[in-house]
This record gives structure tokens, C-alpha cells and sequence, in this order.
């Protein structure tokens, strides 16, 4: 009996050693999901926070023309250190260094939009978004150093390829841009075309620059 109990107060006291965050609203920073090979990177800011990570989440996101949506590409998984990048992170006012590292996990949903019929090969939309998720850090030796809870919204900008005489979408990068503010409805199909050759300058570059 005397052991069952010293053992359920050292569990108790290794629990207890964990700090954990409160919920940390995300008020800034974006997660990018290129596609179809699912590359992702987010970089989440809030509150005494600042985490970033990198992973890899291969999805389809297709559509037709016409009323889409609620769209979840998820839940999408991030991390840091090996065999990926390593990155020191600021959560709920805590610094963790980069030889510790960090796995989370980040769940984001599309609200419901309309797609228009869109001429030519590329069609770019707009949709405000919601997250939820979590991370948590490890040190080197893969003990747990804490965990936390996220929640957060904003804009998702969409790209994508168009095929079936424009009434057919197929997605080649999200950006989800996170604000504390409502985000813009899908614009009109000529603004539509002007925000997209910006986009398209922007991704094409860094295929290029890769």
C-alpha cells in the first residue's frame, strides 16, 4: 500500500513540473500549406508568444464553381529540430531555446464562400478562417517541458488552378493570415484577377529562388 502511494506521489509531482500555458489566442503571423506536396510553415504570434514550425501535410483542396465550403485541410502537423529546421520559441512569456523541440498540431477551417465562374488558368479567393490546435515543447532528452492550447482566425487566401472553362478549382497554396479583426469577404471576379497575378508573382519566385 505504501508503495502504490509514494509511487502516485512522485507521478503526481513529475505531472505538476509541467508548466502549462493557458489558452493562447494567435493574433498575428501566417501558416503557408503549399500543395499538393503539402509543405508547411507557420510562424504564430499572440500574447508574450511567438512559435514557428515546419512540417509536411499533403491534402487536395479542389472545388466547383458555385457556393463551397465550410474547406478543412487539416488537422495539419508542425515541428522543429531533427530532422527539420530548429527554432527557439516564446510561448505564454517563456523562452525555450532551440536544442529544445517543439510538436504541435493545428486544425483550420474555411467558411462557407462563393466561387464564380472564373476565365483563364488561375482563379485566387479570399475567406475568413478559424483555428484551433497545440504544441508542446521537449527538451533533448524528450521530456515534456510544457504545452499549451491554441485558438485564432483571420483571412485564408487561396490559389488556384482552374480547369473545365473556369468552373472547376484546384488549389496550389493557402496563406492563413491571422488578425484580430473580421476578415474581407472573397472579393469580385475583377479583383479577383488583379490580387491574383500578385500572388502568382509571389509563389513563382519562391520556386524559383528554391
Amino acid at each position: 500500500m505504501k508503495r502504490v502511494i509514494v509511487g502516485f506521489a512522485v507521478a503526481v509531482l513529475a505531472v505538476a513540473g509541467i508548466a502549462r500555458a493557458d489558452s493562447i489566442t494567435i493574433t498575428g503571423g501566417t501558416v503557408e500549406l503549399n500543395l499538393p506536396d503539402g509543405t508547411t510553415t507557420a510562424v504564430m504570434t499572440g500574447a508574450n508568444t511567438d512559435i514557428s514550425g515546419f512540417g509536411t501535410n499533403p491534402v487536395t483542396i479542389s472545388f466547383p464553381a458555385g457556393a463551397v465550403g465550410p474547406l478543412q485541410p487539416g488537422p495539419l502537423t508542425i515541428s522543429t529540430g531533427a530532422p527539420g529546421p530548429t527554432s527557439a520559441q516564446l510561448i505564454d512569456g517563456t523562452m525555450y531555446p532551440a536544442t529544445d523541440h517543439l510538436q504541435g498540431t493545428v486544425t483550420v477551417t474555411m467558411s462557407p464562400f462563393v466561387a464564380p465562374t472564373a476565365p483563364g488558368s488561375l482563379a485566387f479567393f479570399q475567406t475568413p478562417f478559424s483555428m484551433s490546435g497545440n504544441v508542446s515543447v521537449f527538451n533533448s532528452s524528450n521530456t515534456l517541458l510544457t504545452t499549451a492550447s491554441l485558438t485564432g482566425g483571420g483571412e485564408a487566401s487561396i490559389l488556384t488552378q482552374t480547369s473545365s472553362g473556369g468552373t472547376s478549382f484546384n488549389a496550389q497554396h493557402v496563406s492563413f493570415q491571422f488578425a484580430t479583426g473580421t476578415a474581407s469577404p472573397t472579393p469580385e471576379p475583377a479583383t479577383v484577377v488583379l490580387l491574383c497575378v500578385g500572388m502568382v508573382g509571389g509563389v513563382l519566385g519562391r520556386r524559383l529562388i528554391a
